[in-house]
């Protein structure tokens, strides 16, 4: 009898170990999962078409990011801005864009949106005085 005690002991021990690594294994691959769903900084460049809901009316235009070294950078271009102006600042973290350009008389404007894959969703900070909603589609090459 006591070998069988001593195999029951173990086994149970076994088992209470083994029911410890499977929740370790899960978190394990949750977070694996979730890498994996994170978008890399290559997938925000391109050209976006873009409308920022304006207290009268929604305004758009386009604005086009690209890979430069060791960071991205840009351009902006739209109905309420004189020509093009230069993104600044342009940041791509945990599937968000952000960025700030010069909108000439309206001063600096700061961007910040989330990337659900061909759309982006966020708000236009218009120099800390309004903050609009903006949404932007990818533009695909023709």
């Amino acid at each position: 009898m006591p070998r069988l005690a001593l195999f029951l002991a173990i086994s149970n021990a076994m088992a209470y170990r083994s029911s410890l690594l499977l929740p370790l294994v899960l978190l394990l691959l949750a977070g694996c999962a979730r890498t994996e769903q994170m978008i890399s900084p290559s997938s925000i460049v391109g050209t976006w078409a873009y409308v920022i809901e304006g207290p009268d009316s929604p305004s758009s235009g386009l604005f086009s990011i690209e890979e430069s070294g060791d960071g991205l950078v840009g351009q902006i271009s739209g109905e309420a801005l004189d020509g093009t102006a230069e993104l600044t600042d342009v940041v791509f973290e945990e599937n968000t864009v952000s960025f700030g350009f010069d909108a000439g008389t309206l001063g600096i404007v700061s961007v910040s949106a989330d990337v659900d894959g061909p759309e982006l969703s966020g708000t236009v900070d218009a120099a800390g005085f309004v903050q609009l909603p903006l949404r932007a589609t990818r533009q695909t090459d023709t």
